[in-house]
């Protein structure tokens, strides 16, 4: 739900594809994609880096568990892959895939 984060760390021309099946193409739609997600899935979000791999000097893949907690301690996990991009000596993140495996 932080916005003024979110436009820091994501990159304008961003996509994403989350666990719906949905795209959702550059920062704005994101944003506004995310902070929908938050309200109609409440609850601390937790991510965990398993394993980043960099593809350049400037360009890594970065694995994540992704976890919601509700207040009834009711956890979805799932899993995340970010692509993330060095520009002008910061980290952002240029691709976002989540997936929610079957049991």
């Amino acid at each position: 739900m932080d916005t003024v984060l979110l436009d820091k760390i994501l990159t304008e021309d961003i996509d994403q594809l989350v666990s719906s099946g949905n795209w959702r193409s550059g920062k704005e739609e994101s944003v506004q994609g995310m902070l929908r997600s938050s309200t109609s899935n409440p609850g601390e979000r937790k991510l965990t880096v398993e394993k980043i791999r960099f593809l350049s000097k400037d360009v890594a893949l970065v694995d994540a568990k992704y976890e919601i907690i509700n207040e009834e301690i009711v956890v979805r996990k799932m899993w995340s892959a970010f692509l993330v991009q060095k520009l002008e000596k910061e980290w952002k993140i240029a691709a976002i895939r989540n997936m929610l495996p079957s049991q």
